[in-house]
């Protein structure tokens, strides 16, 4: 009787996780990361755009509105511009690195006045965009980081 050896069969390949590519560190998300300003050098750590803290902060703006200003109001284009306003500066803003204050804490409700504050419509919409990258909230071993 003649005895064959097979060849070893050759190691599983690990499967490729579908979608891998597009995953969200949660931490990251949640705790914000540091995005600089290209024109001022100053810079925001942001969470996660529409995230569970930006929608938390959403509704208290409303509600805070509300209770201030009557039933309905937040509603208004005023009203919706205070609580878009609040909503990032407390929601998804964390912390802020003022280049020509270093030593300024964040203030939220100072942010909120600059958000909210006719001119400033593109710092709210670098804010949004920045917030909303996926690139910024990936782990560290796929951001590259």
């Amino acid at each position: 009787m003649t005895e064959t050896n097979e060849p070893p069969a050759p190691p599983a390949a690990t499967p490729v996780r579908p979608f891998g590519t597009l995953k969200v560190d949660p931490q990251r998300a949640t705790d914000g990361v540091w995005i600089r300003h290209l024109e001022s050098a100053d810079q925001l750590r942001v969470r996660r755009l529409w995230g569970p803290a930006h929608l938390r902060a959403i509704e208290q703006a409303v509600l805070d509105y509300e209770a201030k200003h009557g039933p309905g109001t937040a509603q208004t284009a005023e009203g919706q511009r205070h609580v878009e306003a609040v909503g990032m500066a407390t929601g998804v803003i964390v912390d802020w690195k003022i280049v020509a204050e270093p030593e300024r804490p964040y203030d939220a409700a100072a942010m909120a006045a600059l958000l909210a504050e006719p001119g400033f419509e593109d710092l709210k919409a670098w804010c949004m965009l920045e917030a909303s990258k996926r690139a910024h909230f990936r782990p560290q071993a796929i951001a590259g980081n």
